[in-house]
């Protein structure tokens, strides 16, 4: 009976542990975005953010994409895109979004891997435009790089 109990305490704990390791760290992050799909060819950024804790913990995607979608003043000087349907499991999470751009408002779905140090984002999205519809994908590689300056 004690060798269950104490079976099912380690086991609690490194789900626990898994769970740590999971939540990605406050700090410096370099943030790489990739367009897919535009008529002028795919287009490639890469930003450095501070995150603090509390953006790590509640907020992460929809910091992370704040980050991608600045045009090098604050996070939110870009296009923005709002999430909604944030489901979380683990390291994976996936979304809803709709993002507005100079060419309207674009509805897509997202999804995410997220471990302590590192992330990966996608979205997708297709656009209606006269000559047909237009798939779009951004793919987001963030990397913890160390403590904010």
């Amino acid at each position: 009976m004690v060798s269950r109990v104490i079976g099912a305490l380690c086991a609690g704990m490194m789900c626990a542990s898994r769970l740590a390791a999971q939540t990605p760290q406050h700090g410096s992050w370099d943030v790489t975005t990739t367009i897919q799909g535009t008529p002028s060819g795919d287009t490639k950024s890469t930003k450095k953010a501070c995150l603090s804790a509390a953006q790590t913990a509640n907020g992460f995607e929809q910091a992370i994409l704040d980050i991608s979608a600045s045009d090098g003043g604050p996070p939110k000087s870009g296009p923005k895109c709002s999430l909604k349907d944030l489901k979380r499991d683990g390291g994976s999470s996936s979304w809803q979004s709709t993002c507005d751009g100079p060419r309207g408002a674009l509805q897509g779905v997202g999804y995410a891997t997220i471990e302590a140090n590192r992330a990966n984002l996608t979205q997708s999205f297709e656009m209606k435009t006269p000559f047909g519809a237009m798939k779009l994908k951004q793919i987001i590689e963030a990397q913890r790089v160390g403590d904010c300056q």
